[in-house]
């Protein structure tokens, strides 16, 4: 009894080591992952977490630093290396939207996360919308605009100055407005998304009034919304 409990104790005592000296690794890993710019020091830092079987959550930093140096080969090769998880998804769904234009592969990766059961979150519609607006896909936006709805998402701002951009890019004004109207509070990103739709689309009279709106509120315009104005103002000429 007295030799087995010194065993458990000497074997709980390693395990706390082992674990002290992982998180002081990873520590290290991380420092000099954040000072890396360009791919060839990324992957040094890869070799070592190869070398010492480091896990979660580090192989989504590295994820996250790869498509920073906008390295697409190389993101595509190693995120089927990281465990399946909505973070990785998500940096790649956004990298695909935003940093390579890529919306297509975006969509793709959407749904194939989905098959995987990996559950979409407020970090994944917007650069899901993002794409559906620049692919003009207004059937699959419409889609995932139910699908947020029903997630309770509708609530998130960023989701919702994505999907009201998203319906101004497919020239749906009507569904960009009733996403507008359906905001329990608007901020000035909430303003300029639908004012920009407005006046990009040739429909001048409504950006004005939504301007003068937006005025009325107590929201001050920003560089964005001046510009968006100024254009509706010059296609009324006034």
């Amino acid at each position: 009894m007295i030799l087995r409990t010194s065993i458990s104790r000497h074997f709980a005592a390693q395990s706390r080591t082992t674990n002290r000296l992982e998180r002081s690794l990873v520590s290290q890993l991380l420092a000099l992952l954040k000072q890396c710019k360009s791919t060839r020091s990324v992957q040094q830092v890869h070799a070592q977490m190869l070398i010492h079987s480091v896990q979660m959550p580090m192989p989504n930093y590295l994820l996250s630093k790869i498509i920073e140096l906008k390295d697409f080969s190389y993101s595509t090769l190693f995120f089927p290396q990281i465990p399946i998880n909505s973070y990785a998804f998500n940096v790649m769904i956004r990298g695909f939207a935003t940093t390579w234009q890529k919306f297509d592969l975006a969509l793709e990766f959407f749904v194939k996360m989905k098959s995987l059961g990996v559950k979409p979150d407020n970090f994944t519609y917007p650069f899901v919308f993002v794409s559906c607006g620049n692919l003009l896909t207004l059937r699959i936006g419409s889609l995932v605009h139910c699908e947020v709805v029903k997630s309770g998402m509708i609530l998130d701002f960023h989701v919702v100055h994505s999907l009201i951009t998203m319906y101004s890019r497919c020239r749906e004004m009507g569904f960009a407005r009733r996403a507008f109207d359906e905001m329990s509070e608007r901020d000035s990103v909430s303003w300029n998304s639908i004012i920009s739709g407005y006046s990009r689309l040739g429909f001048a009279s409504e950006a004005v009034e939504m301007f003068g709106e937006m005025r009325e509120g107590g929201l001050e315009p920003d560089e964005m919304t001046l510009v968006s104005v100024l254009g509706a103002c010059g296609d009324l000429g006034t």
